[in-house]
């Protein structure tokens, strides 16, 4: 009896062990849980608080916006103003230009017809040299001439070099005449020239005021539409920034929940390790009866060896 008494003992003995050694390891296993809900929690916490402050910072921002777009609806009504001021200057420079281009369509033409009457002169020129040419042969033929009839050709020959004198000196002009033609047309082409690119130009500009007045007017009526959409985003912005005032409240106490369940996991941390280092504990000493319970088993073997 005493020997099943023994047995029953060292089988409850390691029973026991098993059951610390398998708390011990639960311990453990609930210690690494409650690190990781600690950390879990730590991070909500950091998380909330960024919440937090992101809702102050909200908060702020729904009045800087609320100022802002007060200041964006009076400085819209300027722009409004101003376009309208730049379309009706646009009006009036687009009535410049429209002068300018007839007036300089207007000197175009005269300088054309210059262009013209230079073309002509210059027919004469051409038949004045045509003239001087011929005239300076007859004086040659009619030098010659003289020359043969000797004595009684000689006042005929001074005259006859006179007017070669002269044809050449008319042959001479004509030329001279030519050259300033020449240049006076060649200047009155770039003129025409430059007349037309300037014509050109004041069409382009006519066109980018046209574009200009268009523009000016979608941008008067754009800025009415924001006129009346910076009244209605005033509107939505105040209900933002009370949003943002409920959310900065909410998460104030979200964070003080939040610190309520750090303190309540941090007592159990310390209850769990208190629990595990018992357990601990009971593995020794649950350790020591089994060593007894041997030791109990051998001697009563040796007993009852004794005893046979």
């Amino acid at each position: 009896e005493t020997r099943n008494v023994a047995d029953e003992l060292n089988g409850t003995a390691q029973r026991l062990k098993e059951i610390t050694v398998s708390n011990n390891d639960l311990s453990r296993d609930q210690m690494a849980s409650i690190e990781e809900t600690s950390a879990t929690m730590e991070q909500m916490s950091s998380s909330t608080r960024a919440i937090a402050d992101q809702a102050r910072h909200q908060d702020k921002l729904s009045d800087q916006n609320s100022t802002a777009i007060a200041n964006l609806a009076d400085l819209a009504k300027r722009i409004e103003n101003l376009s309208r001021e730049a379309s009706e200057q646009g009006k009036r420079t687009m009535d410049y230009a429209r002068n300018g281009q007839s007036e300089l369509s207007s000197t175009a033409e005269i300088i054309a017809g210059i262009s013209e009457r230079s073309a002509r002169i210059t027919e004469f020129v051409t038949v004045i040299n045509d003239i001087a040419d011929k005239t300076n042969l007859l004086a040659l033929n009619a030098a010659i001439e003289a020359a043969r009839a000797g004595e009684e050709g000689r006042g005929f020959s001074v005259v006859a070099d006179e007017v070669g004198k002269l044809a050449e000196l008319s042959s001479q002009n004509a030329r001279e005449i030519g050259a300033l033609i020449r240049d006076s047309s060649s200047v009155t082409e770039d003129g025409v020239q430059s007349i037309q690119r300037t014509l050109e130009a004041i069409e382009g500009i006519l066109k980018g005021i046209k574009d200009i007045a268009a523009m000016n007017a979608e941008v008067y009526t754009l800025v009415q539409d924001q006129t009346q959409s910076s009244s209605e985003v005033n509107g939505q912005m105040q209900k933002i920034q009370m949003f943002a005032r409920e959310m900065r409240d909410a998460t104030a106490e979200q964070l003080q929940g939040a610190s309520e369940i750090l303190s309540s996991v941090d007592s159990l941390s310390k209850g769990s390790e208190e629990f595990m280092q018992g357990s601990e504990k009971l593995v020794q000493e649950g350790q020591k009866l089994a060593d007894l319970s041997d030791r109990l088993l051998k001697r009563l073997r040796t007993f009852e060896s004794s005893e046979s």
